[in-house]
């Protein structure tokens, strides 16, 4: 929108974008109106997008999302204290799914056996005793 209005001034503008103050953004948002650089924009020249300027170190830690309202962060990482809860949930999930699938009651007794191929399997071992420790 900006390109049509601005023509040669453009590049000014997008200089001092980064420049402008939350206070003059918010200003903007309530009024409609923004002088960036000595000129003036009104409503519908300019978009008010939010977001969180993450560190450079933590590339992949994060993953963000904005509706504009809000914003998110949410850590992605896998953190290996709590993939043995993880890997034991999962278990449970199918196990019920099976359940379910089968037309089982939550009443049933059930037992359920597995086996692993030599070498495989230690960490959902691992997970599914800790689970049953915290029981």
């Amino acid at each position: 929108m900006l390109g049509r209005k601005l023509h040669k001034d453009l590049g000014h503008i997008k200089n001092a974008l980064p420049n402008v103050s939350t206070t003059d953004v918010k200003a903007y948002v309530n009024s409609g109106k923004l002088t960036v650089d000595g000129t003036e924009s009104v409503a519908g020249d300019l978009t008010v997008q939010r977001y969180l300027k993450l560190p450079p170190t933590s590339k992949g830690q994060y993953a963000t999302h904005t509706n504009n309202d809000v914003v998110v962060r949410l850590d992605n990482q896998v953190h290996p204290e709590l993939m043995g809860e993880w890997l034991a949930r999962e278990v449970i999930n199918r196990v019920q799914r099976l359940r379910k699938k089968a037309g089982l009651q939550a009443t049933d007794d059930l037992n359920v056996y597995y086996c692993f191929e030599e070498g495989s399997g230690a960490e959902l071992q691992d997970a599914l005793k800790e689970h049953m420790k915290a029981r």
